[in-house]
């Protein structure tokens, strides 16, 4: 009888220690997620800001067009900033992939918050009935 009390004792630490893990792991997550969804709304009020100064640099460049008719430029001009308009809108493309990564990951890691939770439930779980079953055998 003494033996299993030091196992049902042992059982007990483990499950104390498993559930310290959980906690542990599972605000690690958060904290990421958290992390992430603060990067995503940053994100967002820049890409914002970026879509207006493309509307503007669009403007630009339309006019542009009307000064080069007009002779006040030259094509040369015009081509820098046609140019440096669509090396802007490439850069807002790849800002928006970059607002997609981030999205995925959120939702990976809500996966993962999830899964893990799951995984050390189970865990607990199985070391309780082990506890119980050892309790049962020494009653």
């Amino acid at each position: 009888m003494q033996k299993s009390c030091a196992s049902c004792k042992a059982l007990q630490n483990i499950i104390k220690k498993n559930e310290e893990n959980k906690k542990t792991t599972l605000n690690s997550l958060k904290e990421q997620i958290d992390n992430y969804n603060a990067v995503i709304e940053l994100t967002k009020k820049n890409l914002k800001n970026a879509e207006n100064g493309m509307a503007f640099m669009e403007k630009n460049m339309k006019n542009y067009r009307s000064y080069l008719d007009r002779g006040l430029i030259n094509k040369e001009q015009l081509i820098n900033q046609t140019s440096l308009f669509f090396d802007r809108q490439n850069d807002l493309v790849s800002y928006k992939n970059q607002l997609s990564q981030y999205s995925l990951q959120v939702i990976n890691l809500n996966s993962e918050l999830k899964s893990r939770e799951i995984d050390f439930d189970n865990k607990v779980n199985e070391l309780i009935i082990q506890k119980n079953d050892l309790q049962r055998q020494n009653s």
